[in-house]
C-alpha cells in the first residue's frame, strides 16, 4: 500500500500545494489505495507511520521554486540521507534513513515536486502552480499504478 504525504505552508501561496494537491488525491482514489497525511512540515513522528508494515511505497509532495517543468517524479530510495539539524525541518531522505535504521523498513519512495513561483504570504496559488497540480494529478494517478515507467513527460 502507498502512504501519500503532502507537506507546505497553506499560508505561503503556492508553498500549500503538496497538502493541497494530496487532498485532491485522495478524492480520487478509492479508500483502500493508499494512506494519506497532510502536514505544514515534515516531522519525525511520521518515521513510524513510514514503518507501518503495510506501506511497502511512499511518495512526499512539496512544492519547488525555481522547478522549470510542472511537476518532476523523483526517487528518494538510492540517494543518501540529508544532513541536517536536528532542531530544524525534517526531510524525506532523513525519515526513510530513520524508519529504515529504527524499523528495519526501507521503503521504496519518490518525491513529486510540484512548480512554484510565490512563496509570499497569501492563500491562493499562482497559475503556474495550478496548472501543476492540475496536470500532476493525472500523471500521480498513473504513476501509484505503475511506479516503474518514466512519468516525467510534458
Amino acid at each position: 500500500m502507498w502512504l501519500i504525504i503532502g507537506y507546505g505552508n497553506s499560508l505561503r501561496c503556492d508553498d500549500g500545494a503538496g497538502p493541497s494537491f494530496v487532498n485532491q488525491l485522495r478524492s480520487r482514489l478509492p479508500e483502500s489505495a493508499a494512506q494519506f497525511i497532510c502536514e505544514h512540515q515534515l516531522l519525525p513522528e511520521m518515521v513510524e507511520q513510514l514503518a507501518r508494515p503495510e506501506i511497502d511505497k511512499v511518495l512526499f509532495v512539496d512544492a519547488k521554486r525555481d522547478q522549470q517543468v510542472p511537476f518532476l517524479f523523483t526517487p528518494l530510495c538510492d540517494q543518501p540521507a540529508e544532513t541536517q539539524s536536528v532542531t530544524h525541518q525534517y526531510g524525506p531522505h532523513w525519515l526513510l534513513a530513520m524508519s529504515a535504521t529504527l524499523y528495519r523498513q526501507p521503503r521504496q519512495a519518490w518525491l513529486l515536486s510540484l512548480r512554484a513561483v510565490n512563496l509570499d504570504h497569501g492563500e491562493q496559488f499562482s497559475a503556474d502552480t495550478q496548472n501543476a497540480i492540475s496536470l500532476g494529478l493525472d500523471a500521480a494517478i498513473h504513476f501509484l499504478e505503475n511506479p516503474e515507467q518514466k512519468i516525467n513527460q510534458f
